[in-house]
């Protein structure tokens, strides 16, 4: 009896002194995981360290770059403002046929709806914007009629023009400039605040994207320039 206490005594103890050399590989494989995963960490930081470097002398040229670019698209819409300057936009006008001759509809619009007789208008060139519109399938309901564009000879006529807009107050008609697309969004986002000023008895201006009231230059909070 006495014995095989011992031997299990002695058993015992060996499977703990297995389990403690076991858990010492376990902590030893440990040990060299984490040395690699160091030695990765630290190449890591190497990497970062010269793309850091990188980054920073590449940012002064990136930031170039997107100025020029920021130019180039303010002088490519300060072009197309520039071609569009003696265009005048009449909305409302009923299209007759595809060839109608929209060079004598603009000048009898000008001389019936603006009552400009005492003059005539130099039109260098006159047509309707966008595709024919087609009717619906019902064919209850016309298509709104497109906008005729005309191109003046003279910058002058198109002052003199905008000076008559009065005159169509009440009817279907009404004229506008052209504009380039960024532009026009521009100038659509600030429609609610030139009328809000209107209301409110205040003297407004809208020239191009830059809205006065009062005689200063409104400035939208979240921005410093409409431009």
């Amino acid at each position: 009896m006495a014995e095989t206490t011992i031997t299990e005594q002695l058993s015992n103890k060996l499977d703990k002194l297995l389990e403690v050399c076991a858990t010492k590989d376990q902590i030893d494989h440990i040990s060299d995981q984490l040395s690699i995963i160091e030695d990765s960490v630290e190449n890591l930081r190497g990497l970062v360290n010269i793309n850091t470097d990188e980054i920073k002398v590449i940012k002064p040229n990136v930031d170039h770059l997107l100025s020029r670019v920021d130019c180039l698209e303010n002088a490519i819409i300060d072009l197309k403002c520039r071609s569009m300057r003696d265009n005048i936009i009449i909305h409302g006008i009923t299209e007759k046929s595809l060839s109608e001759n929209c060079h004598a509809i603009a000048q009898e619009f000008l001389a019936d709806k603006l009552e400009i007789t005492d003059k005539v208008i130099a039109i260098e060139r006159a047509h309707r914007l966008g595709a024919p519109r087609v009717s619906s399938a019902d064919a209850t309901t016309q298509p709104r009629p497109r906008p005729l564009i005309m191109k003046l000879h003279l910058y002058q006529d198109k002052l003199l023009i905008l000076s008559k807009m009065k005159k169509l107050k009440g009817t279907m008609f009404f004229i506008s400039e052209q504009f380039p697309q960024e532009i026009v969004r521009k100038r659509r986002l600030l429609q609610p605040v030139l009328k809000q000023a209107k209301e409110e008895g205040k003297t407004v201006r809208l020239v191009k994207d830059r809205l006065y009231i009062d005689g200063l230059l409104y400035k939208p909070r979240n921005s410093m320039d409409t431009s």
